[in-house]
């Protein structure tokens, strides 16, 4: 989605105009604080509201729950174009029915898919917004999450970026090696923190690079942080001591833990570990706990 474009997701009709805010978040929890059900468009992403909780976030830099399962090797692309051709049911009931995947994982996915672009569109922008009532997403309905835990759980991401490495103009940068790097070979490095060595090249930034490996945002700039906290990545217009006067790594990238996705069980998702079901609850609070451990 062209974030400067109307979303193909909406309607041919006429929006309601919303007065320009802080963010696209603090107008979404404005919404949401009125049940209200419908799409809100800013020039960084489409948010969709079902009675006041989030549906589905898009982002022009953000993976979509297709791309994200046919880059997880969950199902082949063309298998899903066929599918999404011959069906004419939702996109998630389609891929239940066909078998491809089971809810746990179509939830997972949908959830990284939402938290992602949520962390990228949320926190930005003053406006303009528009608001289209009573829109829902073609792709169908999985799973909506409260506005206040998807915010929080935006805000733990930020927080944990900062805590690996606190440099947040290295995400938006183009990003290159520091000159006198370690060799990035050796098996510490997983094979996307490899990767994205390999990819930077001085004009790419990090969400460039996300885009380029097909993997989520948040996780390509996790892996930035870390190697950035270990010298072995920077700024083309930072200095070779980091970009701070008297900065060290802070710790290397083998000694933080690279968390991997965990297939979930089905049950009602919340950001906030809270569910109703205990074991996704339990999983939920596991992956909270490793990311903490930093």
């Amino acid at each position: 989605m062209d974030p400067q474009t109307r979303s193909p997701l909406m309607p041919r009709r006429r929006p309601e105009l919303l007065a320009p805010g802080r963010t696209l978040g603090d107008v979404v929890a404005a919404l949401a604080a009125e049940g209200r059900t419908g799409a809100v468009q800013s020039t960084t992403g489409v948010v969709h509201l079902v009675e006041g909780a989030v549906l589905q976030v898009e982002s022009a830099w953000a993976l979509d729950l297709p791309t994200l399962l046919v880059r997880s090797g969950r199902i082949p692309a063309q298998d899903l174009l066929e599918l999404s051709r011959n069906c004419e049911q939702p996109l998630p009931e389609a891929l239940l029915g066909s078998g491809w995947v089971g809810r746990g994982v179509l939830e997972l996915c949908h959830l990284t898919a939402l938290s992602d672009a949520a962390f990228l569109a949320l926190p930005q922008d003053s406006g303009p917004f528009r608001f289209q009532p009573d829109v829902r997403p073609r792709t169908g309905a999985i799973r909506s999450v409260e506005v206040r835990t998807l915010r929080a759980a935006v805000a733990r991401r930020r927080a944990l970026l900062d805590r690996v490495w606190p440099c947040p103009r290295l995400d938006g940068s183009p990003l290159r090696l520091s000159a006198g790097a370690a060799d990035p070979a050796p098996v510490r490095w997983s094979r996307a923190q490899r990767a994205i060595v390999q990819a930077a090249d001085g004009r790419r930034t990090p969400l460039e690079i996300a885009r380029l490996l097909g993997r989520p945002a948040f996780a390509t700039l996790l892996d930035v942080r870390r190697l950035a906290a270990a010298g072995l990545v920077q700024s083309p217009s930072d200095p070779d001591d980091l970009g701070r006067p008297g900065a060290q790594p802070r710790a290397s990238a083998a000694a933080v833990p690279v968390v991997r996705p965990t297939a979930l069980p089905a049950g009602p998702v919340r950001l906030d570990g809270g569910s109703a079901n205990p074991e996704l609850a339990l999983l939920i609070r596991l992956r909270a706990a490793l990311e903490a451990r930093l």
